[in-house]
């Protein structure tokens, strides 16, 4: 072979990552396919180096029972009620009864958050990323409750929370599980926790320290550094990503376009109203509008 080989020590599949394009863009369910952090492993790198401990979606049958099931609820048409009185575009808010849900569901975390940093176990640099987190879910959800947006801008706020709140729990809990978690007496790895997204990785020492602490991981590696002696439990052929919405938004553009980066790896959570064209009435003609009109 003479092209990139992708191994893992623990998973049974593999991450097409020939699938995975440079380009980060809005789709139809306000996510962002392969670009997005809660769907699809994304390269390590420690400027993001809590993406791998993010809650994989449960499987169906799992999903009812789950306390965090509305992070991965599809917000629905329904769920979107037009303001009253609105006389611009399709102005309006999601349904008051779901944001009573993430609501609740923020202010519960919260409350473990507050222990946590009453605690004193942890340096406030330790926290960072948690705190930003925690942060960008109190503006979305107070944006879904008091801000009559767009379905467009309300659908990506709404996924915006759900983001960050993932975001907020896998610093959470790398924090409290995985950051001091010791390496077996035995010498084995920590049991694979399959329910985390994981990541991928050319680096062998950042492959090992996942594998041991449990983590799902990939390695690519070109052939001559694979030893001649691995051991393989199995081949396998890469997972397609054709089961993630893959339908771009019209009315976006590409918002980030690149190699593989700590910056691609957060580029779902940079949105902002430049990348949307909205066709404002302050930036579009009127009609009737003198277009030499000289202003004295």
């Amino acid at each position: 072979p003479t092209r990139l080989i992708v191994t893992s020590p623990n998973m049974d599949w593999i991450p097409d990552l020939a699938k995975d394009p440079r380009k980060v863009q809005v789709r139809t369910n306000g996510c962002f396919c392969t670009g997005d952090f809660t769907l699809w492993p994304q390269w390590y790198f420690s400027g993001t180096y809590y993406l791998p401990y993010i809650r994989r979606k449960p499987s169906d049958e799992e999903l009812d029972n789950d306390e965090y099931k509305l992070l991965w609820y599809d917000m629905k048409r329904s769920d979107f009620m037009l303001e009253p009185g609105a006389t611009v575009g399709d102005l309006g808010r999601v349904k008051p009864e779901l944001v009573v849900k993430l609501a609740n569901l923020r202010r519960d975390f919260l409350r473990k958050i507050k222990e946590l940093r009453l605690s004193g176990r942890h340096d406030i640099k330790d926290l960072d990323e948690l705190l930003y987190s925690e942060c960008g879910m109190h503006f979305a959800v107070v944006a879904l409750d008091c801000a009559p947006q767009s379905f467009l801008l309300t659908l990506l706020t709404l996924t915006s929370f759900q983001r960050h709140f993932l975001e907020c729990l896998a610093c959470f809990e790398y924090i409290t599980i995985y950051k001091q978690r010791p390496l077996n007496d035995s010498g084995e790895p920590h049991p694979l926790n399959k329910g985390l997204i994981g990541a991928v990785t050319c680096h062998l020492e950042i492959a090992n320290q996942l594998y041991y602490m449990g983590i799902p991981v990939w390695l690519v590696r070109p052939p001559g550094a694979i030893p001649y002696d691995m051991n393989i439990g199995a081949q396998c052929y890469p997972r397609d990503p054709s089961y993630l919405v893959s339908d771009t938004f019209p009315e976006t553009d590409i918002i980030w376009i690149g190699d593989a980066g700590a910056i691609r790896n957060c580029a779902c959570q940079g949105l902002r109203a430049g990348n949307l064209r909205l066709g404002h009435a302050a930036r579009v003609r009127q009609p009737g509008e003198f277009q030499d009109a000289v202003h004295k």
